[in-house]
């Protein structure tokens, strides 16, 4: 079975080969993309937050490595986050003004 890499590490190696391509700066932007952590300040949401991110954890097969455990541990927790919060709109939102105004 082929272990599943984090995103982040696959965002990654995608940067290093498309640095060529001009195509830098939209990796750029997803890799700082953030999730909605402000839906957790409603209860409803913090319960299935922290339901949905136990039972994956449980789920989880444990292998007794800690590099395969961290890494087992980091993507579940990112699936969990993008599925239940999303990701922030508002940040985007704010540098497609900026682009609009001629800033950076």
């Amino acid at each position: 079975m082929k272990q599943e890499r984090p995103p982040r590490i696959k965002q990654r190696r995608q940067l290093r080969r498309r640095y060529d391509t001009g195509k830098l700066k939209d990796i750029r932007r997803q890799l700082r993309r953030r999730y909605d952590t402000g839906k957790l300040k409603d209860i409803t949401t913090l319960k299935h937050f922290q339901e949905e991110m136990a039972k994956q954890l449980e789920t989880r097969p444990h292998t007794g490595q800690v590099e395969t455990e961290w890494t087992q541990i980091e993507v579940v927790m990112n699936k969990v986050a993008e599925k239940v919060l999303g990701y922030s709109v508002k940040q985007d939102h704010i540098q497609d003004k900026w682009k609009q105004n001629g800033h950076r």
